[in-house]
């Protein structure tokens, strides 16, 4: 997963997802054999923002039938938190977890933002 533009100046940011069928990244359990492959439709794809002491301020869900294939996808946030303020400067830690046939696969990422 990677975060851009990084830094950011606040107004949100794109977070860049690869899924793969292969076990590398954020797996999703493809089903086919092509490099580009439908994502299992059952698979729970979850981003998560953290401050440093490891507070949630942030959290959207997929799920597999709503990104179609394996490979990039992009997920706007507006960085915003939970009650809709925008965050101050500082770090802040984006996860995205994968979980499909009882399989679970994170990926973690630092975002900065200077205003």
């Amino acid at each position: 997963m990677i975060a851009y533009p990084n830094p950011s100046t606040g107004n949100g940011v794109n977070l860049a997802v690869n899924l793969s069928g292969k076990g590398t990244g954020a797996t999703a359990s493809a089903v086919g054999t092509s490099d580009k492959v439908g994502v299992d439709p059952g698979a729970q794809i979850t981003l998560k923002a953290y401050t440093l002491d490891n507070r949630l301020i942030w959290s959207t869900s997929l799920t597999g039938s709503s990104l179609g294939s394996t490979g990039n996808h992009t997920v706007y946030w507006d960085e915003k938190n939970f009650v809709g303020n925008y965050l101050a400067n500082g770090l802040y830690i984006v996860t995205c977890t994968v979980k499909v046939q009882g399989h679970t696969t994170t990926t973690t990422t630092k975002l900065l933002i200077l205003k």
